[in-house]
């Protein structure tokens, strides 16, 4: 039957909830330290609690917090790891289709200033001539 749940499956929600309450705000600040952005640690702890979550029957004997931070830095790491592979290895910028830590592409580009663009070249070519 949809919509019925056992009580066992309701204790786990509450118990998850309660960690959640509890944690929360200590997941939050490890996360910004990891990404330096209070937007991308919700997004990178909303990914763990969801894996953890789906998990919370072999996690919530053991530490928890720890499942979670650990979770927390892997998520971080394949986001780090697929902006990595979306740049171009020439050194180039230019047109790199990047992503935001939580794996979001990024919504602002390289301004016409950005070192890789023909501007950039040119006032790097100028500051060199003016020493």
């Amino acid at each position: 039957m949809h919509g019925v749940t056992s009580s066992r499956e309701r204790d786990a929600s509450e118990q998850f909830a309660a960690f959640v309450r509890a944690e929360g705000p200590r997941l939050l600040r490890f996360a910004t330290l990891l990404t330096g952005s209070r937007t991308d640690a919700e997004d990178l702890v909303q990914t763990a609690l969801t894996a953890t979550y789906a998990r919370w029957s072999h996690v919530a004997d053991r530490d928890p917090g720890a499942y979670v931070r650990r979770a927390i830095v892997n998520a971080r790491t394949s986001a780090w790891r697929r902006t990595r592979r979306a740049t171009p290895r020439s050194g180039s910028t230019r047109g790199a289709r990047s992503t935001t830590s939580s794996g979001r592409p990024r919504t602002t580009s390289p301004g016409p200033d950005a070192p890789g663009s023909e501007v950039g070249r040119r006032r790097v070519r100028a500051d060199r001539g003016a020493r």
